[in-house]
């Protein structure tokens, strides 16, 4: 209400930060978010003020579980654009690659103690839109769910209560102790022996079900339709995604050609290869790879500049950004992938005069000319 938002306007940003991390702790995912961008618009760097150590109440957003505040956190210290360092600092750059590799079809986990099962449900969690993953132990299962070119785009996990290594409550409990899964809808397909007591641990998470193994046709679609009409339950959608995306590519391009002090920047940098295809991120991928200004950055500009199957103007643009990468880093390629250069060169005295002159401009800047 108007009310409400002038009480929050009237508040500084010891009391702002002092309500979001109530609001966090009750799960009021709403306020927290209103809080964050508050103080997002105030630029006050006391918002990243912290206590004892601790990271301040707008740095511990960064890694909540919901995807609405953890995106206004970040946009809210990238406002702020604080000129030092800060304690939970590095959560701005697990922040931003998360949602950079957020674009993409929705993702789900299928977990069970067999192959055939695992496949099976796979694929029947794929023919309803889900880019699904099979996992037939625990371990395999968190690594999907967790995946960091995967998380932003998870949003279902079915899991055999039978599954081991670990079993199935450890391996649920991990999965609540994630920033990405915390909640995440989890169905848990029982064995009848096991049903009773996993529907009781279910009673204590609203974001999970526990039901008998699905069987028949439609039996997935229902068991889907009902995780994701849970009450609580949010869902970034595609379009939602692709835009949080390309947010986050620029503003780590901005970050890397103003050397700003987010000195993980690189860590996760190979996810930015998978953006490059995407209509939507390519450019903002690639000025991502032309602010890296390193060898698998440079190798990639390279590789995406010599891709025949792409439009002249793209490429272009890769090519382009690999020159200003050589002139501010200088040539970071292996000598073997400038002996492919020359050999790409060489092989295209058939192709068309666009591409012959493009493949010219490359040799031409690692040359120095």
């Amino acid at each position: 209400s108007e009310e409400l938002t002038e009480q929050f306007q009237s508040l500084d940003a010891r009391q702002l930060s002092a309500m979001l991390a109530q609001a966090q702790q009750r799960r009021l995912y709403a306020a927290a978010r209103h809080c964050a961008e508050l103080l997002g618009k105030r630029k006050d760097e006391q918002a990243l003020a912290s206590l004892d150590g601790k990271p301040a109440p707008l740095a511990r957003a960064l890694t909540s579980p919901n995807q609405e505040l953890r995106f206004a956190a970040l946009q809210a210290v990238l406002e702020i654009d604080p000129a030092t360092s800060f304690a939970g600092a590095s959560h701005v750059v697990e922040s931003l690659w998360f949602f950079a590799a957020g674009a993409g079809e929705p993702t789900a986990v299928a977990a069970a103690a067999t192959i055939p099962r695992a496949n099976l449900w796979a694929g029947q969690l794929r023919q309803l839109g889900y880019d699904a993953v099979a996992a037939t132990t625990g371990r395999s299962a968190l690594a999907a769910a967790l995946d960091r070119s995967r998380a932003a785009r998870l949003m279902l996990v079915a899991i055999d209560s039978d599954i081991s290594l670990p079993q199935v409550r450890e391996t649920i409990f991990q999965l609540r102790r994630s920033t990405s899964a915390a909640d995440t809808p989890i169905a848990v397909l029982c064995s009848l022996p096991r049903l009773e007591s996993l529907r009781r641990l279910a009673d204590d998470d609203p974001l999970m079900i526990a039901e008998p193994r699905p069987h028949g046709d439609g039996a997935m679609a229902a068991l889907v339709e009902r995780l994701t009409a849970l009450p609580g339950r949010g869902e970034a959608s595609g379009e939602l995604r692709v835009r949080r995306a390309k947010f986050a590519l620029q503003e780590i391009a901005r970050l890397l050609a103003e050397e700003a002090h987010y000195d993980e920047l690189i860590r996760d940098a190979e996810l930015v290869d998978e953006m490059l295809y995407h209509p939507e991120l390519a450019r903002a991928a690639i000025d991502v790879l032309q602010a890296l200004g390193t060898s698998a950055s440079q190798t990639t500009l390279a590789n995406y500049a010599n891709s025949a199957g792409l439009t002249i103007e793209s490429r272009r643009r890769a090519a382009a950004a690999f020159a200003a990468s050589v002139k501010r880093f200088g040539v970071q390629l292996p000598p073997s992938e400038i002996d492919r250069q020359y050999d790409r060169f060489n092989a295209s005295d058939d192709s068309d005069e666009e591409t012959h002159a493009l493949l010219g401009s490359l040799l031409d800047v690692i040359e120095g000319k």
